[in-house]
C-alpha cells in the first residue's frame, strides 16, 4: 500500500522510468549473463525438454484447468 502518493509519484518521475532505455547496455548484460552461465556450466541446458510436463501440469493447477481428454 502506498502511504504517500505524492512522494511515490515524485520517485518514479527520477527513478528508471525517467531514464531512456540503453538497448546495447541491456544486450551487453545480458551476453556477460550467459556467459556466467556457460562458465559455470549451466547454460545450454542438457535436456530443454526435462521437467516440461510438470511445468505443464502446475500451470493447468494454477489456471484451474484440468488436463485435457484427448
Amino acid at each position: 500500500m502506498i502511504r504517500d502518493p505524492a512522494h511515490w509519484h515524485a520517485w518514479e518521475r527520477q527513478g528508471p522510468q525517467a531514464e531512456p532505455v540503453d538497448v546495447a547496455r541491456n544486450f551487453r548484460i545480458f551476453a556477460e549473463l550467459v556467459a556466467q552461465a556457460r562458465a559455470l556450466g549451466r547454460w545450454p541446458p542438457a535436456d530443454p525438454l526435462e521437467g516440461l510436463e510438470e511445468k505443464i501440469a502446475w500451470l493447468r493447477e494454477m489456471h484451474g484447468r484440468a488436463k485435457p481428454t484427448c
